[in-house]
């Protein structure tokens, strides 16, 4: 295959069925979905007419970022990619076009599975892992088989508008909704999700199998809830009893450090709260810069980057770093404009979700959007599930297009209200980051007793650990310390828990690697509540690092 699919393509066709079979297990297949753009003309004028405001809610933006040449160019990328997977989703037209990523979900599924078989001891100590995919993108591929097992043989069996019968996507890939086929499929996902230890994927997993079975009244989506609930508190019980590591997340509500991407993030809207950073450009400013080099010779030594390279990187940074949330990264990148844009399209994207009476559809936009407040799962190019979101939004559209009365009078205050509801769930870090709500600390807080910082440091010391040792007084309680180092944004560098008894802590050491900076500033932050996203901050110590 070496092009994805063209409007002029039948439905049916065996080079989308494997485009989309293959989608899963090939990273940077998803980038063909550029070719989709003609599908767009399947879609209602109304549709297009919001999809036009997106597109101009981001290149404007763009103009006002600090680098604007790079911004409107990854404005292009990501609003061209967007809408050319929304084109092929439209020429999918249903849910049912969806299956053929069962195949490859699967074979992701055997690649990881023979891996932990592998290595049996390290089920107890580490979650599931695999050669190209993190933990928590494996546990959205087995939510993904858990969506297909329960909802691809539940579509409705009429036209939209119901006229007639509606044939599946592929007819010769019927056997795709086969009941022993799905029953593989769905288990194998829910193993998946569980050895994964993704807390996220697992709630997605529920979410859009509620939400997919309300629509369709399904049992089987209500029994398939209860098993995953199930599932999830005995691995919870196993974990503990047996020492398995990724059961016992389950039952972990800590952020796992997303509260400090948060913070940063958070930052970085306060500097540029106008036209945001640009698009893709949030990752320069979660990461200290590093300098480039290439590859390593066969001495083991890896040489630097020619100037132009090194400017190149500077430049575009870590693109892939993100907020972990999906209205904090819009708002950081595009600003209020940007965001306006996404959130009304996602509006329209849930109103056409519902109205297609799909459950396939349906869950997937409800588990995914949910699963975006402490990932981004909205963001392409991804390993795939961003790809699958909008491909299932694009046969939404399409589907909503063939609705007689779609567009009626009430249509746009319900988009506009779907839409500022998905703001409001996705704007969970707003009043759960102490860089945004201000929490107040309480009346008596501890204060900084010692520290031991240098002041100076080698120039060469980019690759060397620079030490902070600290200590604090005050009331009894567990506090966390974040050292960051500061430029227009800070970005943390280092944390530690700190337990202050008999009014005193021990000694905090908070080893870190520093900016390649002449001169930086340090931050040292103590905040309440340790492992509390909204834990308020009680104080701060600042002091200047030069070369």
């Amino acid at each position: 295959m070496t092009a994805a699919p063209s409007a002029q393509t039948s439905s049916g066709s065996p080079v989308l069925a494997a485009w989309l079979a293959l989608l899963p297990p090939v990273l940077g297949l998803g980038l063909l979905g550029l070719a989709g753009w003609p599908g767009l003309r399947r879609l209602p004028a109304a549709a297009l007419w919001v999809l036009g405001f997106y597109a101009l809610s981001q290149m404007v933006p763009a103009l006002l970022a600090p680098d604007p040449g790079l911004a409107l160019a990854g404005a292009t990328v990501r609003t061209g990619l967007m809408g050319g997977l929304i084109g092929l989703g439209a020429w999918l037209g249903s849910g049912r076009g969806l299956a053929p990523l069962g195949l490859g979900l699967l074979a992701v599924y055997a690649t990881a599975l023979y891996g932990a078989v592998s290595h049996p001891q390290d089920i107890y100590i580490t979650r599931l892992t695999h050669p190209y995919m993190t933990s928590t993108t494996l546990g959205l591929a087995g939510t993904l088989g858990v969506w297909l097992a329960l909802f691809s043989s539940h579509e409705p069996g009429t036209d939209p508008a119901g006229e007639q019968p509606s044939a599946p996507a592929f007819p010769w890939l019927a056997w795709l909704s086969a009941p022993a086929w799905r029953l593989l499929l769905g288990l194998s996902g829910a193993l998946i999700i569980l050895a994964s230890g993704s807390r996220g994927a697992l709630l997605a997993a529920i979410i859009g199998a509620a939400a997919g079975s309300v629509q369709q009244r399904s049992r089987l989506g209500a029994a398939a809830i209860a098993l995953l609930g199930a599932l999830g508190a005995a691995g919870v019980w196993l974990g503990e009893r047996l020492g398995i590591s990724a059961l016992a997340r389950f039952s972990d509500t800590s952020s796992s450090g997303r509260d400090l991407v948060w913070g940063t993030t958070a930052e970085v809207i306060q500097t540029y709260p106008l036209g945001g950073v640009g698009s893709y450009g949030l990752g320069r400013f979660l990461q200290l810069p590093q300098p480039c080099q290439l590859w390593p010779d066969a001495s083991g030594v890896a040489p630097p980057c020619p100037d132009w390279m090194s400017d190149l990187t500077a430049r575009i940074g870590s693109p892939w770093l993100i907020a972990h949330n999906g209205f904090l990264q819009q708002l950081a990148e595009t600003g209020p404009l940007g965001t306006a844009g996404l959130m009304t399209l996602l509006g329209l994207v849930i109103y056409a979700a519902w109205h297609s009476r799909e459950a396939l559809l349906i869950a997937v936009v409800a588990g995914l959007l949910v699963a975006t407040v402490n990932d981004n799962l909205l963001l392409v190019p991804s390993p795939f599930f961003a790809e699958v979101f909008w491909l299932a939004a694009g046969a939404a559209l399409y589907r909503l297009g063939r609705e007689p009365a779609a567009f009626a009078s009430p249509a746009p205050l319900r988009v506009g209200l779907l839409g500022a509801g998905a703001a409001a769930l996705l704007a969970f870090p707003v009043w759960a980051t102490p860089q945004m709500t201000q929490a107040a600390a309480p009346p008596e807080a501890p204060r900084l007793m010692f520290l031991d910082a240098p002041a100076t440091i080698a120039p060469d010391s980019s690759s060397k650990t620079y030490a902070v040792t600290a200590q604090f007084q005050g009331p009894d309680g567990s506090y966390r310390a974040v050292l960051s180092s500061c430029q227009d944004t800070c970005v943390p560098v280092s944390s530690a828990v700190v337990r202050i008894k008999a009014g005193q802590s021990d000694f905090v050491d908070l080893p870190a690697r520093l900016r390649p900076d002449a001169r930086q500033t340090l931050s040292l932050r103590l905040y309440a509540a340790a492992g509390r996203s909204n834990a308020p901050l009680l104080g701060e110590h600042r002091w200047e690092v030069s070369q």
